[in-house]
């Protein structure tokens, strides 16, 4: 099992799209590269059940929360919407509630996608759907909740990093994180899924 997560807005759908290109079956899928019946059917139900934003903006769910509240059947849940031998989801909100999917799918190996905090909040300040914040302050404070997840999922999880603003410059980008996952990686695919000026003018 592959678990895509990182900060909204740090370019988690672009690897999603790559490790789809590289044979990860993420089935049905938004533009955003999110399987939309996952998202949907048992994600954002089970955050509004723990009283938090389903959007994990504000409040946002912690994973002692999760911790304590488990939901036994997510592994069999999440698979009926994955065909294939290489299951890949991802999910922003996977970060907050992470010992949920750990428990689940022990087995996983987990991408934490990440991008300088300047860029993530000014992306958040021009996208509509980023609405818990209006100021640069009130989304540094999200954005630094995300660097407390990611520190406890490194120490916890098997887990790789991938940065995309960095990925791009490199002649084999995304390699490390292909090998990691036990992907076949061509390189003309992954560069065919990297639209670099789409993912500059919006994050």
């Amino acid at each position: 099992m592959i678990l895509i997560t990182g900060c909204a807005r740090s370019g988690t759908s672009l690897t999603a799209a790559i490790c789809r290109a590289l044979g990860a079956s993420l089935g049905a899928t938004n533009t955003l590269n999110e399987c939309v019946a996952i998202r949907d059917g048992v994600v954002k139900p089970y955050i509004r059940a723990l009283g938090c934003d389903p959007l994990c903006q504000h409040p946002i769910p912690t994973p002692d929360r999760a911790r304590a509240h488990p939901l036994p059947r997510l592994r069999e849940a999440v698979l009926a919407h994955l065909p294939g031998r290489r299951p890949c989801y991802k999910g922003a909100k996977m970060c907050h509630i992470w010992p949920l999917w750990a428990s689940a799918f022990p087995e996983a190996r987990w991408v934490i996608v990440r991008r300088d905090r300047d860029r993530i909040v000014d992306s958040c300040l021009r996208t509509p759907f980023m609405r818990a914040y209006d100021t640069r302050e009130g989304w540094e404070r999200w954005h630094d909740v995300h660097l407390a997840r990611f520190a406890e999922m490194r120490e916890a999880l098997t887990v790789i990093e991938v940065w995309p603003d960095r990925e791009m410059s490199q002649p084999e980008p995304y390699r490390e994180m292909a090998d990691f996952l036990g992907l076949a990686y061509r390189v003309g695919d992954v560069r065919g899924q990297i639209r670099p000026a789409l993912w500059h003018a919006g994050g």
